[in-house]
């Protein structure tokens, strides 16, 4: 397994060649945007190799005071269920370590149906597993509700208003008017 941190080209490629395939478009900020926060150093990607293959990417944001928050992850498809996801974000974990990382996940308790709710738990327990607990903090994009989980950090510095406070000031300026924190 390797991890490398993506160009701005492998980036782009990623985000339009599987991001956009994989995920809801109304959680998926524009590529123009994306692109300007990574020139910024506010936006970057990971992706995970195996013999040169890509298996897995991560598409993380930064806040403006050095919290990282996770996007994106994703195992391709012809890869999944081998166990990728849980040996790349951990290396991203350690690679971060000690600073808090936010985890974004869709509440399982909120889900529109019981299959969507089955997914969402499982995506749940997969983070937990990780190490991620809740931040006590929530969120909408668009219209879906979702979980902030965190891992890492100097969390007791983050009382939950002043991470509140952090979040909503990073949705604003990854979603606009789509995405805010509760």
């Amino acid at each position: 397994m390797e991890i490398k941190e993506l160009t701005i080209g492998e980036l782009e490629r990623v985000y339009r060649r599987h991001l956009l395939a994989e995920f809801p478009q109304d959680e998926i900020a524009g590529w123009e945007h994306i692109s300007r926060l990574q020139a910024q150093g506010r936006y970057y990607g990971w992706g995970c190799y195996q013999e040169g293959e890509l298996v897995a990417y991560a598409f993380f944001s930064a806040t403006a005071h050095g919290l990282h928050m996770l996007d994106f992850l994703e195992t391709l498809p012809a890869h999944r269920g081998q166990g990728w996801g849980s040996r790349f974000l951990p290396a991203l974990i350690e690679r971060y370590s000690p600073q808090l990382i936010i985890i974004e996940v869709e509440d399982p308790n909120l889900a529109p149906d019981p299959q969507s709710e089955l997914i969402r738990q499982r995506r749940l327990r997969f983070y937990e597993r990780l190490g991620a607990y809740p931040s006590g903090l929530k969120s909408y994009l668009g219209q879906t509700p979702m979980l902030l989980l965190a891992v890492n950090g100097p969390y007791p510095e983050w009382d939950e208003e002043r991470l509140r406070q952090e979040m909503r000031e990073h949705y604003a300026l990854l979603y606009g008017a789509k995405g805010r924190i509760l």
